[in-house]
C-alpha cells in the first residue's frame, strides 16, 4: 500500500498591495536602461574617435594646401623672373640703338643750333631722322613691362615718353619757317635724358647676360 506523496509548496513572497506582474517589467525596463546607456556611452565614444580622425585628416589637408600655395607661389615668383630676364635680353640690342641715336642727335644738334633755328631744310631733315627713331622695342613688349622691376619698367616707360615728344617738337619745328635758337636747348636736353635712361638700363641688361646665356634650356 502506497503512501501518500505530499507534494512540495513553493511559496512566492508578494509585498502586500503589489503586483507581480509589475515587479518582473521593472525588472527588465532597470535592464534595458542599463543597455541602452551601454550602446549610447559606445556611440559616443565611436563619435568622438570619428570626429578627432576628422580634424587631424583636416589639419593634415590645411598642412598640405598651405605647402600646395606655396610651392604655387615659388613656381609663379621663378617663371615672373625669369620672363623679365629674357624681356630684358630682347630689348637689349633695341635700348643700345635708341642710345647711340639720342647720342648722335645731340651731337648734331649742339653743332648746329644756329643751322636748326634758321633752316627749315635742316629742321625738316632732323624730323624725318627722328621719325626713323625706333620705339618698336616699346610698342612690342609695353603689355609685359609689369614683369619687370619697378624702376627698370619706369625708366623704360620714361624714355619712350621722351622719344615721343622729341618727335613732337621736331615735327613742329619743321613746320615753322624759323624757331629761336634757344629751343635747341629742350631738344639736346631731352636727348641727354634719353641717353642717360638708356645707359642704366643697359647696365642692367649687361649685368643679367651671365645669368641669362648660363641658364638651361
Amino acid at each position: 500500500m502506497r503512501g501518500n506523496v505530499v507534494s512540495p509548496t513553493v511559496t512566492i513572497a508578494v509585498t502586500p498591495g503589489s503586483d507581480p506582474e509589475v515587479v518582473a517589467w521593472g525588472s527588465v525596463a532597470d535592464f534595458l536602461n542599463v543597455g541602452v546607456s551601454l550602446l549610447v556611452g559606445v556611440a559616443v565614444l565611436l563619435m568622438s574617435r570619428q570626429t578627432n580622425r576628422l580634424a587631424k585628416a583636416s589639419n593634415d589637408t590645411g598642412f598640405a594646401l598651405r605647402e600646395i600655395e606655396q610651392e604655387r607661389r615659388r613656381l609663379e615668383l621663378a617663371l615672373h623672373q625669369s620672363e623679365s630676364r629674357v624681356l630684358m635680353f630682347a630689348m637689349g640690342q633695341e635700348i643700345s640703338g635708341v642710345k647711340a641715336a639720342a647720342g648722335a642727335l645731340r651731337g648734331l644738334l649742339e653743332r648746329n643750333a644756329k643751322t636748326y633755328a634758321a633752316s627749315k631744310a635742316f629742321r625738316e631733315n632732323v624730323r624725318d631722322t627722328l621719325s626713323n627713331f625706333s620705339v618698336n622695342w616699346y610698342e612690342r613688349h609695353h603689355s609685359r613691362l609689369h614683369v619687370l622691376p619697378e624702376d627698370r619698367a619706369s625708366r623704360l616707360g620714361l624714355m619712350y615718353a621722351n622719344i615721343q615728344t622729341l618727335k613732337t617738337i621736331a615735327a613742329n619745328h619743321a613746320r615753322q619757317d624759323e624757331v629761336p635758337v634757344d629751343r635747341v636747348a629742350g631738344l639736346v636736353g631731352a636727348c641727354n635724358l634719353i641717353s642717360s635712361l638708356a645707359t642704366t638700363l643697359l647696365e642692367d641688361y649687361e649685368a643679367l647676360l651671365p645669368e641669362i646665356l648660363s641658364a638651361p634650356e
